[in-house]
């Protein structure tokens, strides 16, 4: 597998809401803290005995995915 922190690196000028099922087999808990410690406008949320890839149909989850879009809109209003 090619290492993909290049192109990760390129997102970081843009928000980022990253939602991770804890139980996931593809997404580790170590390559999240390190996506968080890459990219200074990321956000993320960890659903509770879910897998690869989260449903999101708990409202804690659709909660937070309302507060980031809200936030973003806020910061960076219409237009970017």
């Amino acid at each position: 597998m090619p290492e993909l922190w290049p192109q990760f690196k390129a997102t970081t000028h843009v928000p980022l809401l990253v939602i991770r099922g804890a139980n996931s087999d593809i997404l580790s808990q170590q390559t999240l803290e390190q996506m968080n410690a890459r990219h200074p406008n990321m956000n993320s949320h960890i659903v509770a005995e879910e897998g690869h890839a989260p449903l999101l149909h708990d409202h804690e989850t659709q909660n937070r995915i309302a507060q980031f879009l809200a936030h973003s809109d806020n910061s960076y209003g219409e237009g970017g």
